[in-house]
């Protein structure tokens, strides 16, 4: 399945489908919504339109040029915030959201935390159980979200790690959450460049031909130029 118009983006994943529109093809929402339908039909599918939600991105800063929004879309309702494969994203690209999310999620986990020790499991342990539940759930898809985190947002997340570790529930030399991030950054880049199979290896530059004795890089790519197409926006790599 492929978009209608020039310029816009179709994703597919298991029985969610994403379709990505930038300002100036808005006027192809009805077309592409259209051919949906129709290939969820010849593929003995259907597309529910009430569990389908429209969100507009919008850039942030001063300098942001404003743009109408297009009209809505027959059938398909507008919202501010959508989750897409467990994060929350924001029609403001904050990720404020998402965080107290997951915060939240966490808070529970630590009352499964107090019921262990309460029957005796033993602070190594428990320390275990807290890195592979709560600090995964911390860190679950962050090379994607990270970097647009406010500083208030990386302080309510040390703030719980902090808490934690007062609780004894955390390895007191867990590091901070930007270390955190930092490192499932490494992990997923050196994953991607060890692997042509990886989804994200067509992402990555060329290899840069050219050899200085200068300190040593993690990798021999050349640098990405900035863009400012949507695809690249914030991109990690």
């Amino acid at each position: 399945m492929y978009p209608v118009a020039e310029g816009n983006d179709l994703l597919k994943y298991a029985d969610d489908t994403y379709l990505i529109v930038p300002a100036e093809n808005s006027p192809s929402c009805e077309d592409e919504l259209h051919y949906i339908k129709q290939w969820a039909t010849a593929n003995n599918l259907h597309l529910n339109q009430s569990k389908s939600a429209e969100i507009i991105f919008l850039s942030r800063g001063t300098r942001s040029i404003h743009v109408e929004p297009p009209s809505l879309i027959t059938g398909i309702k507008r919202v501010n915030s959508i989750k897409a494969l467990g994060v929350t994203l924001s029609s403001e690209l904050s990720m404020s959201a998402h965080v107290c999310s997951i915060l939240e999620s966490c808070s529970r986990a630590v009352y499964g935390l107090r019921t262990l020790r309460a029957h005796g499991m033993q602070k190594e342990c428990l320390h275990e159980v807290f890195r592979s539940t709560i600090l995964a759930r911390l860190t679950y898809a962050s090379p994607a979200w990270s970097g647009f985190c406010s500083a208030d947002d990386i302080k309510k997340l040390d703030g719980f790690i902090n808490k934690s570790k007062k609780s004894d529930y955390c390895n007191s030399k867990s590091p901070p959450v930007k270390q955190l991030f930092a490192e499932a950054d490494t992990s997923l880049f050196k994953s991607v460049l060890t692997n042509r199979n990886h989804l994200l290896y067509p992402l990555l530059p060329a290899a840069n031909t050219q050899h200085y004795e200068l300190r040593t890089r993690p990798h021999n790519l050349t640098l990405t130029r900035k863009s400012c197409h949507y695809d690249n926006f914030c991109n990690f790599i």
